[in-house]
């Protein structure tokens, strides 16, 4: 008997049971009883008898909990600091035969990280917008998301932004911004936020290090905010006096077509085919692309390509500009298959991945869970200041 292979997700959200696939090699012949288990420091966490059946490879499954693991974990190190994702080693065994000539290959370790903070979104927009709307919903869906969305302005039944700590309220401080990963900033119009307010919003990219998505819309409000710290943040400039423009398809870039966000499906050639012939959005606001930024989608308009997707740096985080409000058609006899994995892809991308853990004044990452030899690791901290604020200059 042997461990050949073990196949796992490399994360996973802390509430979720962890599923994979055991690849065992089984040359002994049929009807002999054997255990194979799996342990977390000594201790079964996951047991399964078995018989053998002479067979050169079998699939054995595993399904187990990991909530229980990861509390008595994070309550042996303490409370001093704030624990985002837990790297947990476990070992795959089985008991060997008394028959098997080699019983060095019946263990094998099972790596993986256990994610114990949700990603945190606020979306903003004017108005519940279809698009908005579908992208609020699949994000709540999700275990591994908290979402606090808010619809305000004239054409809703709030003609003001709330603020306060409660969902449905815009943050009433800095430090509470700056507890969001990813921001999905909509067709809001100009006066809702005050000049602070927008101010936090581009230090949250620029300083803090988090996402921003625009999702322009066919009233052309963002345009608007000329001017202001909001527009600071957008990869795209407006043509003056130019007109929606209507669009005959989508074609992706060649840029686009190396950006992992924009792969609806594995194969390259699939993936540039399926775009072009996914429902088109009804219209596309007329901008072009700030220097420097990466065009990722754009619209074949009459003889002219019209940037859709539009991506920057900006300081410490990233800036995803999306030209149409129509991705919501993409469900039409597929239902989430495109919408979901997009805007999922597109979110991840474009948010700070958390730091494993965080205290008042540093926050530490060390990338993947695990690191081979020659592999380069990917260290990453972040220092803040006596006011929580991140230090941008320092020796340390």
């Amino acid at each position: 008997l042997a461990i050949l292979e073990i196949e796992n997700p490399a994360a996973i959200y802390v509430d979720d049971r962890i599923q994979g696939t055991l690849m065992l090699k089984d040359n002994i012949g049929k009807g002999r009883a054997f255990t194979i288990r799996i342990e977390h420091e000594g201790r079964p966490v996951w047991e399964k008898k078995l018989f053998t059946h002479n067979l050169q490879r079998r699939r054995i499954p595993f399904d187990f909990a990991i909530k229980e693991i990861v509390e008595e974990h994070i309550k042996q190190t303490g409370k001093d600091f704030e624990t985002n994702s837990l790297p947990l080693s476990m070992q795959v065994v089985i008991d060997p035969l008394d028959e098997e000539v080699r019983k060095d290959n019946n263990n094998a370790p099972l790596v993986f990280k256990a994610i114990t903070r949700r990603h945190r979104l606020l979306l903003i927009d004017g108005r519940p917008r279809w698009e908005t709307r579908y992208i609020r919903n699949l994000f709540e869906r999700g275990k591994r998301w908290e979402v606090n969305s808010i619809f305000a302005g004239p054409a809703t039944d709030q003609s003001n932004v709330p603020r306060g700590d409660q969902s449905g309220q815009f943050p009433t401080s800095r430090d509470t911004l700056y507890a969001y990963d990813l921001i999905i900033f909509g067709e809001t119009p100009l006066g809702l936020l005050n000049k602070e307010e927008m101010e936090w919003i581009r230090d949250f990219v620029e300083k803090r290090g988090g996402g921003i998505i625009f999702i322009d819309g066919p009233r052309q409000k963002l345009k608007k905010f000329g001017g202001t710290p909001i527009l600071d943040l957008a990869p795209v400039e407006w043509i003056e006096d130019a007109e929606l423009r209507f669009p005959k398809w989508l074609q992706i870039t060649e840029r686009g077509s190396s950006q992992a966000a924009l792969s609806l499906v594995s194969d390259p050639g699939e993936n540039e085919r399926l775009w072009r012939t996914l429902p088109q959005p009804h219209w596309v606001a007329p901008v072009t692309a700030l220097p420097g930024t990466d065009i990722l989608l754009e619209a074949t308009v009459g003889e002219i390509r019209s940037p859709v997707v539009v991506t920057r740096r900006f300081g410490a985080g990233k800036v995803f500009y999306s030209g149409f409000d129509g991705s919501w058609r993409w469900r039409y006899g597929v239902a989430e298959r495109y919408h979901e994995r997009y805007w999922h892809q597109v979110a991840e991308w474009i948010m700070e991945r958390p730091f494993a853990v965080s205290d008042d004044h540093i926050s530490i990452d060390a990338g993947a869970t695990v690191y081979r030899t020659g592999d380069t690791a990917n260290i990453r901290v972040r220092l803040r200041d006596a006011e929580g604020r991140p230090i941008s200059e320092a020796t340390a």
